[in-house]
């Protein structure tokens, strides 16, 4: 059995009862740590990785788990808790472990019964369906000490088109009288002149509106302008 161990990065909470086997250190290699993973498999728990001697070769990936308390075993085949899913990172690689099942290497030709256990320091665990792959891009992260200050340089907004604003021009003085002049069709009868009187003072002084764009900064000169003028009108 060929596997790609790694040791655990994230650990699942839940826990489920999976088969735990002995097996002969003889029969488990581990493949370096510096292989590339090329692809895993859509049928079966195996990956796809590149030696440096660009060899390919079909491994599994496992969890390699130091057990704090070494683990007595009677039997070569019983069942353990361990935790349902197991996540490890090769390179830039993340790899969710389903585990499936727990391999335990002891040396070989042991002897397994009731009577004469085993202790076990190191497990691997290992999953028994298809794994998915997680590539992580961190080549573009840029690590700055707390200690610094980043500077970051983005381009300048787009302002949004200017809104309009109605302005309100008052009269700067009340509207006068007219003089108008009533002709009829014979030149010699004139009717007397008639002076038109305004319709009010309160007509007369009502502002007329007027719509402007306006740019709603501070450094505007449009509000400048306005700010000016309306602090004229309380006056």
């Amino acid at each position: 059995m060929t596997v790609l161990a790694e040791v655990p990065h994230s650990v699942s909470t839940k826990f489920s009862v999976v088969p735990m086997t002995l097996m002969s250190k003889d029969d488990m290699k581990a493949v370096s740590n510096d292989v590339q993973i090329m692809n895993a498999s859509k049928d079966k728990p195996v990956l796809i990785v590149k030696t440096k001697k660009n060899n390919l070769v079909q491994c599994t990936p496992a969890v390699r788990i130091q057990l704090d308390k070494p683990l007595v075993v009677y039997s070569l085949k019983s069942s353990i808790v361990f935790p349902s899913e197991i996540e490890i990172v090769h390179k830039r690689y993340k790899i969710p472990v389903k585990v499936g099942a727990v391999m335990a290497p002891v040396a070989p030709e042991t002897y397994v019964s009731l009577q004469t256990p085993v202790t076990v320091k190191v497990v691997y665990a290992i999953p028994t369906e298809p794994v998915s792959i997680d590539y992580i891009n961190n080549e573009d992260a840029i690590i700055v000490p707390e200690t610094e200050a980043v500077i970051v340089e983005s381009e300048e907004p787009v302002e949004p088109p200017p809104k309009n604003v109605t302005i309100l021009e008052f009269p700067k003085k009340e509207a006068e009288p007219s003089v108008q002049a009533a002709e009829n069709d014979g030149l010699s009868n004139r009717n007397p002149t008639s002076i038109s009187a305004p319709a009010g003072i309160v007509q007369s002084t009502q502002p007329l509106a007027v719509v402007q764009p306006f740019h709603n900064s501070k450094e505007s000169q449009v509000l400048i302008d306005l700010r000016e003028e309306a602090k004229r009108k309380r006056l």
